[in-house]
């Protein structure tokens, strides 16, 4: 085996990789298979990728796994189902996270994914306090997108949900069951607003 195949086998097997770093590393070690040889752009790529898991790197790496909080899970999770479910970005890290309990994301992926404006804001409305209690009779707003619905009706606050699906100021989602009605429906606390006090 050749040093380069070796460097390559050596890499495949670090397990703290990324899935594009392993597809890369698979990538390579078939270009380098059927042609002898890398290109100048994947050789420099596979350096950088053993630069990112030196030994120091890698102490770096394990002592972020061993600082990663439920909180910072708890936003990654948020994340992870906003682009799963409603942005389309980012669905193999958000797959991961979704359906391995245990998985870490490295630092650089937690940043990717949690700490961009989007997400952001979407995890700023998952975490919020809902602005309407449950049992508050609320009305919506001429904004609302089903106003045709629910236009001139109380509506009663029945449930909240952290299934947040944009970043938008307000966004969090909240049930409510038109008063007079047997089905609920949802929508979005900046749709909504306490009805108007009768004057005496």
């Amino acid at each position: 085996m050749s040093d380069l195949a070796e460097r390559i086998k050596n890499l495949s097997s670090n397990t703290h990789l990324t899935d594009w770093e392993r597809g890369f590393c698979e990538s390579i070690s078939q270009s380098l298979e059927k042609w002898g040889n890398l290109t100048p752009k994947q050789h420099n790529l596979l350096q950088k990728i053993e630069g990112n898991y030196t030994e120091e790197k890698l102490k770096d790496i394990k002592e972020w796994k061993e600082n990663f909080t439920p909180e910072m899970r708890q936003r990654c999770d948020i994340a992870a189902n906003y682009y799963a479910n409603h942005a389309g970005y980012y669905r193999g890290l958000a797959s991961r996270l979704l359906t391995e309990p245990d998985f870490v994301p490295s630092y650089q992926e937690y940043k990717k994914l949690c700490e961009n404006d989007y997400a952001l804001g979407v995890i700023e409305n998952a975490l919020s306090e809902p602005k309407f209690a449950v049992g508050t009779l609320v009305t919506a707003r001429a904004s609302h997108p089903n106003r045709y619905r629910v236009k001139n009706k109380l509506l009663l606050v029945v449930q909240h949900s952290m299934n947040v699906s944009s970043h938008a100021k307000g966004a969090k989602p909240v049930a409510v069951l038109p008063i007079g009605e047997t089905e609920m429906m949802w929508t979005e606390e900046r749709f909504l607003k306490l009805p108007k006090k009768k004057k005496n």
